[in-house]
């Protein structure tokens, strides 16, 4: 994920020693001046240290993908493939909402909620596609559905390359 570049620019003081300068290009500690200011003086701009606290996810977050950022931009192999899936996993519900992307959330498995969310506004679904890890292999890259998925999910023409396990899944069988 190449990810948007930050370009906030370091305090024209001397910053604080044990900050190292990205925190303030991507902006991990940010002004509290807004808009923020083109030629920031450390401390004056920066709001009072406040990090007494245990930091909430969303920070962790955003000081991670920062960090990811800095990573992808200067270490010639980039972040490297783990970091590139945690920080690409944070931020799929964003993406599809800013591509258009309906999201739906449904109990049970995907392809069968998938179908049954399908709606008059989105029209009747006609295909899909799945990456499960359950039955990955060569022949399947993209792993498998159970048998009963691929029954109903299939129904009224819908399409899909992905196969069958021919298996019930784990969680029926349990019922």
């Amino acid at each position: 994920m190449a990810g948007p570049l930050f370009a906030a620019p370091i305090p024209t003081n001397t910053k604080a020693v044990s900050y190292p300068s990205w925190w303030f290009e991507r902006e991990v500690i940010p002004q509290k001046t807004q808009p923020p200011q083109a030629q920031p003086i450390w401390p004056a701009d920066y709001a009072a240290a406040d990090d007494f606290a245990v930091a909430n996810i969303g920070q962790l977050k955003q000081t991670a993908a920062a960090a990811y950022d800095e990573f992808s931009t200067h270490l010639p192999s980039g972040a490297g493939t783990q970091a590139d899936a945690l920080v690409k996993s944070w931020f799929q519900l964003e993406w599809a909402k800013e591509n258009g992307v309906r999201v739906v959330n449904g109990e049970g498995h995907a392809e069968v909620t998938l179908k049954n969310n399908a709606t008059g506004e989105t029209g009747p679904l006609k295909r899909f596609e799945i990456d499960s890890p359950h039955g990955r292999s060569a022949a399947n890259p993209n792993g498998q559905m159970c048998k009963d998925c691929a029954q109903e999910a299939t129904v009224d023409g819908v399409t899909t390359s992905a196969t069958s396990s021919g298996r019930a899944s784990r969680k029926r069988q349990r019922q």
